[in-house]
């Protein structure tokens, strides 16, 4: 929004010469991170992997009544996968903690998938 062409920011100094505008610098800092984590493969191929887990129970809902189920069973809290975004630093926190939640149930939901597929193959 502090574009330098069409931001709101810009408009109104057309409006106000004395407008002083600044960028967010807790934005900035995310926006850099973000950047960074590009460069760093590991970190990369984690939020590649936090992706994939997202998608896995989100796309079907075969899958995520299953992890329910066995949530259910475990007595463990019921928590679906959260997307990680990429300039939200919280919400990798926040997809980390439940992946740690769900692991278990989660572990089991993919080991009963890929026997399942093997049986079929045979």
């Amino acid at each position: 929004m502090v574009g330098q062409k069409g931001g709101v920011a810009t408009k109104l100094k057309e409006v106000s010469d004395i407008l002083l505008s600044h960028h967010c610098i807790a934005h900035r800092l995310a926006l850099a991170v973000g950047q960074a984590v590009n460069k760093v493969d590991y970190i990369k191929k984690f939020n590649d992997t936090l992706d994939v887990l997202f998608r896995f129970y989100e796309k079907s809902p075969v899958r995520a009544s299953a992890l329910k189920q066995i949530q259910v069973s475990m007595e463990n809290p019921v928590l679906k996968p959260e997307q990680a975004k990429a300039v939200r630093w919280l919400s990798h926190e926040n997809a980390c903690n439940t992946l740690r939640e769900i692991y278990p149930a989660s572990w089991l939901v993919c080991k009963e998938r890929l026997l399942r597929e093997m049986t079929q193959r045979h």
